[in-house]
């Protein structure tokens, strides 16, 4: 009798149920048996090294909650083998809001793809697990050398269906790649003195060109929404694409040449925008998105969440494992100064996990969330800078055109909001009535704002809007759908509601009437 089953029969346990958890455990290492999990330490000397990129490109995969299993491939058959033989590896988030990557030791041979995961929604919902296809492009390991596979995106078809299909750039490798090496994967450093491998340019479908390119043009999301001035808007997606959208006309997809998630957009003038997100990517145009610069620069790998502008400078908030930076550089440079650095701290019992650091810009202070409960208020004229304490572990953090700061956190069944008066300094419970799942209240003025709410146990979302700075609260409009975020145009006469899957309301009386734009 082993340990294990010494341990249950000294139990309470009855037999019938103990019998029944070995046969589980017989079970489940059974069916791992067959799947050789393989990390980046070699396990022989002959081993070669995949790096490959995951990108969810598709409605059902939330940008914050990701549950990324382990890729699985599979080797052909060499001198001996009766089958092929399949290998796991891990994914990793590192400097990634959507992606993960995957890199591991594997012997030398020709390899395909069998099944990946990008979870679909998050807490309580089932892995949507990906078989594929056969005929989908391989690849080869080689003693001693990485096969950079670049980013294989998950992206929606083309006739509107529910059908997920995967593509893949023709070249494979990509520029991130000697970065992600040194700062993810250091053990495989030894091995990019030495050529990359990538596809295997015969077995390429002939249609995985064109797939992949309109995979930009299907790019998913509505994130960072920012008015230009000009009666559009501007926002990011989750493939490497700048959206701009007229409103009551086309929208329009740029490409700014990487695929990775764009999580932050900068409009510097109607016609030079900044785009950044996964993998410090930072990029830059000067003719409205048809060219684009690349000002990463001297950043370290991580995940940039925000973009400011302040005096013809640039100030970039960016993730980097468990510390939040803050850097500067001037409007078209790619050297960035570091000003200020903090080290998050999260508690995996009392706070929101996953919740990531936000900026915002009041007068000469940028204020930016630490997780979970510190506040970095940032003096942009002297540099100085004040650490304060939310009340909560927020999930949420605006300011008001008035200074009114407000943070909150979600709760089973009503939100926790808090508002400061004094920038943070001291806190109180705010007077917006307690809702389930609203979000944080967009302002005009000291007066005039708008928010939506979903009241327990009451009908779906409805639209309200205040006209005394937020003491009373007048709901109007129900709309079909929770919107994701709430913000006013530049010049103040109209607010919208915006959902992360790019449905636009709008209001152009403060929040008495919502409509559709189309």
């Amino acid at each position: 009798m082993n340990k294990f089953e010494s341990k249950l029969s000294d139990s309470i346990v009855p037999a019938w149920l103990r019998g029944l958890v070995l046969l589980a455990l017989a079970l489940a290492l059974g069916g791992c048996a067959t799947v050789e999990y393989r990390d980046t330490k070699a396990k022989s000397a002959n081993d070669g090294a995949l790096l490959v990129r995951v990108l969810p490109n598709v409605q059902s995969s939330s940008q914050y909650f990701k549950n990324w299993h382990a890729l699985k491939v599979a080797r052909a058959p060499q001198a001996g083998e009766p089958k092929e033989v399949e290998y796991s590896v891990r994914a990793k988030k590192d400097a990634a809001s959507r992606s993960a990557v995957y890199a591991g030791m594997l012997p030398p041979g020709q390899y395909r793809f069998v099944q990946f995961s990008s979870e679909m929604c998050g807490n309580g919902c089932v892995s949507s697990w990906l078989n594929i296809d056969e005929k989908f492009s391989r690849f080869e390991i080689k003693p001693g050398q990485i096969t950079d596979l670049g980013v294989l995106v998950q992206t929606g078809s083309q006739d509107g269906s529910q059908r997920t299909a995967l593509t893949h750039d023709l070249l494979g490798e990509s520029e991130l790649t000697p970065q992600i090496v040194r700062e993810i994967f250091p053990d495989l450093l030894p091995m990019m003195s030495k050529p990359r491998l990538s596809w295997d340019e015969a077995s390429i479908p002939a249609f995985m060109g064109s797939t992949h390119r309109a995979a930009v043009q299907l790019s998913y999301g509505f994130l960072d929404a920012q008015d230009i001035g000009d009666g559009a808007l501007l926002y990011g997606s989750a493939n490497g694409a700048v959206g701009r959208w007229k409103l009551g006309g086309a929208r329009k997809l740029f490409d700014i040449g990487e695929r990775v998630s764009v999580d932050s957009v900068l409009v510097l003038s109607e016609s030079q925008w900044m785009a950044a997100g996964e993998f410090s990517t930072v990029r830059i145009t000067n003719d409205r998105g048809r060219t684009w610069q690349s000002l990463s620069g001297n950043l370290p790998l991580g995940l940039i969440v925000s973009l400011n502008l302040w005096r013809e400078s640039v100030f970039l908030t960016l993730l980097q494992g468990k510390d939040v930076k803050i850097y500067r550089a001037p409007v078209g440079s790619d050297q960035w100064q570091l000003l200020a650095s903090h080290t998050t701290d999260v508690n995996l019992l009392f706070d929101l996990q996953g919740v990531l650091p936000q900026s915002q810009l009041y007068g000469d202070v940028l204020f930016t969330t630490v997780p979970a409960r510190q506040l970095s208020a940032l003096d942009l004229t002297s540099g100085h800078v004040e650490m304060r304490t939310l009340p909560v572990s927020a999930n949420n953090f605006a300011i008001s055109a008035d200074g009114v700061l407000r943070c909150h956190k979600p709760a089973a069944f009503q939100t926790h909001m808090y508002e400061s008066n004094d920038l943070g300094k001291t806190w109180v419970e705010s007077n917006l009535p307690r809702s389930r799942l609203p979000r944080i209240p967009a302002f005009r003025d000291k007066q005039h704002g708008v928010v939506v709410s979903l009241k327990w146990g009451q009908p779906p979302f409805k639209f309200a809007y205040t006209s005394d700075g937020g003491k009373t609260w007048v709901e109007t409009t129900e709309p079909p759908h929770y919107f994701d975020r709430l913000f006013y145009s530049r010049d103040g006469s109209k607010a919208f509601a915006s959902t992360v899957e790019g449905k636009l309301w709008q209001t152009e009386d403060d929040g008495k009437t919502w409509l559709p734009i189309k």
